[in-house]
């Protein structure tokens, strides 16, 4: 998908299929101001936006000074440790033979070290991040475990 920046309009409506908004790289339009991304790296293309974690330790008084406007540390309570992000992975079923896992995998790495690739997955705010699959069980693992954490902290019950 190749798509041509409209002068006249810097927040682009994407074509039938893709993502429904698109931010171009680079400036965001003068009657916009991003305050943070969710994430927890900034966004290459937009490197004067700080994360929202962040602004949270900045607005806390425990980031040294106003990050994008700061404001008022009692409004960012709890930012700090901000991290919201989606993420996308290649599954198969169970019973795949691992040595078709594996060339998936190199497959999937393989794509995603190309620049055009990469490129499109920027255009469209995707940080590009291949790995194997162990990595990802592990990482599964680990979100799991944060998730009922926060589950059982929030004292959230089962309906």
């Amino acid at each position: 998908m190749t798509t041509r920046p409209d002068p006249h309009h810097r927040l682009q409506q994407a074509k039938p299929g893709g993502p429904g908004l698109r931010l171009p790289t680079g400036e965001l339009d003068r009657r916009m101001r991003a305050l943070a991304v969710s994430s927890t790296q900034r966004f290459v293309d937009l490197p004067q936006v700080p994360t929202v974690a962040e602004w949270g330790r900045a607005a806390s008084g425990s980031g040294g000074g106003s990050v994008n406007g700061g404001g008022d540390g009692a409004a960012h309570a709890g930012l700090q440790h901000f991290k919201l992000s989606s993420w996308n992975a290649l599954a198969v079923p169970a019973r795949t033979p691992p040595e078709v896992i594996l060339r998936l995998n190199q497959a999937a790495n393989e794509a995603l070290a190309q620049p055009v690739v990469r490129g499109q997955l920027r255009a469209l705010g995707v940080r590009a991040q291949g790995g194997t699959p162990e990595r990802l069980r592990q990482w599964l693992a680990a979100e799991v475990l944060l998730g009922a954490e926060r589950v059982r902290a929030a004292r959230i019950e089962p309906q």
